[in-house]
């Protein structure tokens, strides 16, 4: 699953170190290395495998053209309530597997953008875990409504600071 965030032309505002996108893809790599990666159990979600599935691989069996939504949205599911109820790696394990729909957005959104994109893909990231504690968990489409508030938050600070005076 290729995480790696697209580096911006001459026209858009220039990464000059790592943010949080790319801070938030190496700790999920964190999470998928070694002998015993991170896994969510499959037996009792209709779609997949019927073992511990690493999260890498369940990243790919969810990006797959032939995943049922409603196998997503249990995955999505369970993995945001072991979020809410333990946090920490279950939390970087939810973005870590939002990131493809993640850095097109931040993409997106800096692709002209001339001044500081960290601000921008920090507001898209803070969306998303916002939205992680409050989204409907019985409602179906989760990682959209998910991805929507990610956009939503990055807007907001792309036109904040579009709005805000040039710096003297």
């Amino acid at each position: 699953m290729d995480l790696s965030l697209p580096e911006n032309g001459p026209e858009a505002g220039v990464l000059s170190a790592p943010g949080v996108l790319d801070t938030a893809r190496t700790a999920f790599d964190w999470l998928v290395t070694g002998p015993h990666p991170v896994a969510l159990d499959g037996r009792d979600i209709p779609g997949l495998p019927p073992r511990l599935v690493p999260l890498d691989e369940l990243g790919l069996l969810m990006l797959a053209k032939d995943c049922a939504q409603r196998t997503r949205d249990a995955v999505w599911a369970r993995l945001i309530t072991r979020s809410r109820r333990d946090g920490g790696t279950w939390t970087v394990a939810c973005v870590g597997l939002a990131l493809p729909v993640l850095l097109p957005i931040a993409t997106r959104l800096t692709r002209r953008f001339r001044g500081e994109v960290h601000d921008i893909h920090a507001a898209v990231l803070a969306g998303f875990l916002s939205e992680l504690c409050e989204v409907d968990l019985a409602r179906p489409v989760i990682l959209v409504r998910l991805r929507w508030a990610a956009y939503r938050a990055g807007h907001t600070a792309l036109r904040e600071s579009l709005d805000s005076p040039p710096p003297s």
